[in-house]
């Protein structure tokens, strides 16, 4: 094999690439990602009255997140997304779904990647807002 053969072979897995359409994620798929996201930020009823019992905050959070499936935050055309802006802790996107330390409080978020389905991960579009994307 030559360098123009190889060079021939490369052009034509960039082209394939290109020219090939990702799937969009279905609504049940989005679903499983809010889900996740639910269990990371201790959003389930139960989890929320077990941790803030007895605070200002344990009659429930004002704000949750939600999906939209055709969010367009960058004038690409929509897409499926998990938007928490009002109410959100400070840049959850970006620890989502591998958890770490909180930047604003400190705290430790745990890893909820294993609840994910499989062929899909998640991406911060901005610090309120992920998009979800096949792999």
């Amino acid at each position: 094999m030559n360098e123009f053969t190889l060079l021939k072979m490369c052009d034509r897995l960039l082209l394939m690439d290109i020219n090939t359409t990702p799937k969009v994620p279905t609504r049940e798929v989005v679903e499983q990602f809010l889900a996740a996201l639910k269990e990371q930020r201790c959003l389930s009823e139960e989890k929320w009255k077990e941790t803030f019992a007895g605070t200002l905050f344990e009659n429930g959070p004002q704000y949750l997140p939600e999906i939209r499936m055709d969010f367009d935050w960058l004038g690409h055309g929509g897409h499926p997304s998990i938007i928490w802006e009002d109410g959100g802790p400070y840049e959850w996107a970006y620890l989502f779904p591998f958890g770490g330390r909180d930047e604003e409080f400190g705290g430790v978020v745990k890893d909820v990647s294993d609840m994910l389905p499989k062929g899909w991960y998640a991406e911060a579009i901005t610090s309120w807002a992920i998009g979800i994307y096949e792999v």
